[in-house]
């Protein structure tokens, strides 16, 4: 939400009042216009889910961005030409909702261009159209397709100027009414809120500090302001133990917050900060911040993370599953920590940046949506218990010179392609590390590797050609290669004293197993 906000502008005028200590009423407005557009099923789909399937973008186009704006009159006028690049409006679910200045679009010119399945049409009307100041525009388009040929068919139902309608995720009613405490105290936020301004804190839903808050201050929102929705700290100081840090659970289960403005200067946000709230829309973290935690289960949709994150926590990001961005990961950051990402949506490539040191258990278990290849960095010597488990890469793996362990499930079930290089470093590798993969060409495994677990290739039945397991590893663990259909031969080295249950079960493709022990197990 917050570039659409951003562009936003509500206005109010009062006249005719004297000074007085009673409250002075502003009704504020909406001055500038909204564009709606709206998606209906039309002829031609096989059914509701596959139309719901179909990607659907749009862009605002010939609008002019740049206006003044008369204070004491609230008159917008448009400056300049309008540039060649659109608007990107925001998609609430479903409804395209784009904040333009008030002006008039020529007949003939392009208002939108709707693009289904990366198929994009220019939308243009005959006549005039005029964005009206506080006025809602919306167009409902319908969305057929030519069962002859899958091309898609756009039509025009329906033209309306209406008031504008609430946003859905943003506020209730058309303007917010804030409540600003400036200068606040630290650890007198409620006696401010309370005996000085006499307010009920269970109404208060929107709220703006500056000056200065602890964590007493937190708690009595988190506890008190129980219909507290947005809050505005950017102008705050907000110090926790010498650090400046939104604390441990400070909004932890807090189900009314939907939307935080951080503080401008914040080094952390501890472990539980946000967790089990409503937060939504985008998070904007600010530049300064080295540690970041307690977001898990929040309803952010991206993350704009700063040059200077050092950690992202324990838990910080997992199951958020409207976060279905390709995230975009600081060089600065040395530490990813245990579910950090754990069944979060987020999507795309995954570039690891080449500082990171530490990836923890189960960091991005579960993310079915991330997909292209992966490079674990040089600093890393340790695969974790589950950490890239169940992803959805679909690309191929380079593990890094001198990483020393795998660990169980590592890669379990992430499709990985092409060649598995296994550094000669790695000494360790665990249960179903890299089981159910499509790994192709033929496995060389380390020299020095002395611990081999079970089920590690199970499944992997791309996997081809002979497969020599080294001298240190005595047992063959059971179903190590089971399903490893593509295998041609394996060689066992003189030690070895076990196989395992199964450990080549429907290696229909092995025609020689060599075996070098004295006393073949």
């Amino acid at each position: 939400m917050a570039h659409y906000e951003a562009s936003d502008f509500l206005w109010a005028k009062t006249a005719g009042v004297t000074p007085t200590e009673g409250k002075v009423i502003l009704k504020f407005r909406h001055i500038m216009s909204s564009v709606r557009v709206r998606f209906a099923q039309g002829d031609g789909w096989t059914d509701a889910s596959e139309y719901a399937a179909a990607t659907k973008e749009v862009l605002v186009t010939n609008t002019i961005r740049k206006s003044t704006i008369n204070l004491a009159t609230g008159l917008v006028t448009p400056e300049g030409e309008a540039p060649l690049t659109g608007i990107i409006p925001l998609n609430d679910n479903g409804d395209f909702r784009a904040i333009v200045v008030p002006q008039t679009v020529a007949a003939g010119k392009t208002l939108l261009t709707i693009s289904i399945d990366g198929s994009p049409r220019n939308f243009v009307r005959e006549i005039d159209t005029e964005y009206l100041p506080g006025k809602m525009t919306t167009f409902d388009l319908t969305v057929s397709k030519k069962a002859s040929t899958g091309e898609y068919e756009i039509e025009l139902s329906g033209v309306s100027v209406t008031a504008w309608e609430a946003d859905n995720v943003s506020h209730g009613d058309d303007a917010r009414e804030y409540v600003v405490i400036h200068n606040a105290i630290p650890g007198e936020l409620e006696y401010t809120v309370t005996e000085r301004l006499e307010m009920d804190p269970t109404k208060i839903k929107n709220l703006k500090l500056t000056g200065s808050i602890n964590e007493v201050d937190y708690t009595f929102m988190r506890d008190k302001m129980t219909s507290l929705q947005r809050l505005n700290l950017k102008e705050v100081e907000s110090l926790i133990n010498g650090v400046y840090a939104i604390p441990r659970g400070a909004f932890d289960g807090k189900k009314t917050l939907y939307k935080c403005f951080l503080p401008e200067k914040l080094e952390r946000i501890e472990d539980e900060a946000f967790y089990n709230t409503s937060l939504s829309g985008s998070l904007i973290l600010p530049e300064g911040l080295k540690y970041v935690g307690g977001c898990r289960g929040t309803k952010i949709n991206n993350v704009y993370f700063p040059s200077t994150l050092e950690e992202i926590g324990e838990f910080a990001f997992a199951e958020c599953n409207n976060l279905m961005v390709e995230i975009s990961l600081p060089q600065s950051l040395k530490v990813i920590g245990r579910d950090a990402f754990y069944h979060s949506a987020i999507s795309g490539n995954l570039a690891l940046p080449d500082e990171l040191e530490s990836i923890g258990e189960w960091a991005f278990l579960g993310c079915s949506n991330l997909n292209g290849s992966l490079t674990i960095p040089s600093r890393v010597k340790v695969i974790n218990y589950w950490t890239f488990g169940g992803c959805g890469f679909t690309g191929t793996l380079t593990l890094p010179d001198g990483l020393v362990e795998i660990g169980e499930l590592a890669f379990a079930g992430t499709n990985f392609k092409g060649e598995l290089n296994i550094p000669s470093t790695v000494a360790t590798i665990g249960n179903s590390a890299f089981e159910r993969n499509l790994f192709n060409g033929t496995l060389v495994l380390p020299s020095e590797l002395i611990s081999l677990g079970t089920d590690v290739f199970a499944g992997c039945w791309r996997l081809s050609g002979v497969v020599e397991i080294p001298s240190n590893i005595v047992a063959i663990p059971s179903e190590l290669f089971s399903g490893c259909t593509g295998l041609e031969g394996v060689v066992l080295h003189k030690d070895v004293e076990v196989i395992g249950a199964n450990a080549f079960k429907n290696c229909y493709g092995i025609n020689s197993i060599v075996c070098k022990a004295k006393n073949p197990p």
